[in-house]
């Protein structure tokens, strides 16, 4: 195996460790929430702002891909009904994919400039395969653990209009909160 390939294995490896250490790190917070009046006080000082800018922060981090779901417990230990947390959570997400689109613009503009060929190649594409991108992005958006600005931001650079992508975008975003948000605050209430 080649040094390369190992080191990508290890890099892999640590971001599903980081993952893995978000969720459980996750539980025993929501676990503290419940139990202790301060930091559940806390907790709702921010409530939905909170929940707001956290799905905001992690809907553009690309670098580290926690899904801000994984935060649910926290706040449904401290009061929050769920159905207002998805509701917070898919607004915020929707705002960290405008944002993703935004940039993606910006980079249509430069990849124009500085690399033409990659750009009409990106453009061919899109154009001959458009029937699958509306699906592609309800289904994404629905099911990657991924924030949805990996293939926001290529299919601005394509020229696709995001008023096309935001009613699949938008619905892919709820069923994903939507389950997500039941299944790790059901995975919490049975451990804890």
């Amino acid at each position: 195996m080649s040094r390369h390939v190992r080191n990508r294995i290890l890099e892999i490896l640590g971001l599903v460790l980081l993952i893995a250490l978000a969720f459980v790190g996750s539980f025993f917070l929501a676990d503290y929430v419940r139990d202790n009046g301060t930091a559940r006080a806390l907790v709702e000082h921010f409530g939905y702002v909170g929940i707001l800018a956290i799905s905001i922060i992690t809907g553009l981090n690309l670098f580290v891909p926690i899904p801000a779901a994984t935060f649910a417990p926290i706040y449904a230990s401290a009061g929050f009904p769920l159905l207002a947390i998805i509701a917070a959570l898919v607004a915020g997400t929707v705002i960290a994919d405008t944002i993703g689109y935004l940039i993606g613009l910006g980079g249509r503009r430069i990849a124009t400039h500085a690399h033409p060929v990659l750009q009409e190649k990106m453009q061919r594409f899109t154009e001959q395969h458009h029937r699958l991108v509306l699906p592609l992005v309800f289904l994404y958006a629905a099911f990657s653990p991924l924030p949805n600005e990996v293939i926001l931001i290529p299919l601005a650079i394509t020229g696709i209009r995001y008023r096309l992508l935001f009613l699949p975008l938008l619905f892919g975003t709820i069923l994903y909160e939507t389950l997500f948000v039941y299944g790790i605050t059901s995975a919490f209430h049975y451990f804890f």
